[in-house]
């Protein structure tokens, strides 16, 4: 947003998308873009000149068909016009059929491969972990150029905190691939991640077994690409506490939500939460917040002590409730 005066957003329909700049104030349509990707990430540049967008295509036959790569937009912030379109070809990422696909639901083999991508914190950079390799690929949006470092491990004995947990459950359709997310650190400097990667076979009697393995949380330098350190673990989301100095790693068993606070520096356990999602996010006039759900437990919603991870107060729901909130 820009001074708070500028709005950008991106409309949907079955087929394509279109970039969208409303004037807060008035809510009059400014300019639009169409586009030839569906974004998944917009962010504008610190100074609010330039809001960079990253996407992909949908494929012809969307959850069947492969799509073709991500890629990334550079356009003006007042006009939408558009300064550098970069598509990222070594990126692997989307869902799509691989075997049986013209079979019923639970006969078909999918494949899922989702990278972490995380925009620097002043907008001119992004960072994107692939799911499907050890590889970090920094686009430096104003040098206009990408760039792919293999990650690697800075000394050999941090490969023992790096071990995998692995469990077994049934699926109603097999699927392969990986889910990766990833945060930066307060200055910049390093990225937080945590994934896991999924693979299926069928037993004897023909039942999909689906084999789930963490990769515990990933601290890795972004410039050179070296892992520097990281912890066993499971976990499916993360966030950082609006200061930075606290890592949020949420996971959950199928019925019940839990939340990891660790020290972002040294990675020890400050807090755990049984019960509780907690996300960041800010109020309306943009002072920090944390938030928690429990949409298993009568959709409970929560404030947070910033400091103590405390609840603060808690109200209930009616159906299904989660907070959502903006990256």
């Amino acid at each position: 947003m820009r001074a708070t005066t500028r709005l950008a957003l991106s409309y949907h329909n079955r087929t394509s998308s279109t970039l969208m700049l409303f004037d807060t104030g008035t809510g009059q349509l400014i300019a639009q873009q169409p586009l030839a990707f569906r974004p998944s990430l917009m962010k504008y540049t610190q100074e609010g000149t330039a809001l960079t967008i990253y996407g992909q295509p949908l494929s012809a036959v969307p959850g069947i068909s492969k799509p073709d790569a991500p890629r990334v937009l550079l356009v003006d912030a007042d006009t939408l016009d558009i300064l550098w379109d970069q598509p990222l070809a070594g990126i692997i990422s989307g869902s799509w059929c691989l075997d049986n696909c013209d079979a019923p639901h639970g006969e078909q083999m999918f494949a899922h491969w989702w990278p972490a991508v995380t925009p620097s914190h002043d907008g001119h950079k992004l960072y994107i972990v692939h799911a499907d390799e050890e590889k970090l690929t920094s686009v430096d949006f104003d040098a206009r150029t990408v760039h792919s470092v293999e990650i690697r491990e800075a000394r050999s004995w941090f490969e023992e905190l790096l071990a995998l947990t692995a469990g077994v459950a049934e699926a109603k359709g097999g699927e392969n691939g990986a889910f990766k997310e990833a945060v930066l650190s307060q200055d910049g400097a390093r990225l937080y991640v945590i994934g896991r990667t999924v693979n299926s076979t069928r037993d004897a009697r023909g039942d999909w077994q689906v084999e789930e393995a963490y990769l515990g949380l990933q601290v890795i330098d972004v410039e050179s690409g070296r892992r520097v350190t990281g912890l066993d673990g499971e976990a499916k989301a993360i966030g950082t506490t609006p200061d930075g100095a606290y890592l949020l790693l949420n996971d959950w068993d199928g019925r019940v939500w839990w939340t990891e606070v660790l020290a972002a520096e040294s990675l020890q356990r400050v807090a755990r939460l049984e019960g509780w999602a907690v996300v960041p996010a800010r109020r309306i006039d943009g002072r920090p917040i944390l938030l928690a759900s429990n949409p298993y437990r009568e959709s409970q919603l929560a404030t947070l002590d910033p400091r103590s991870f405390d609840i603060v107060h808690t109200w209930s729901a009616s159906g299904h409730a989660e907070w959502v909130t903006s990256r």
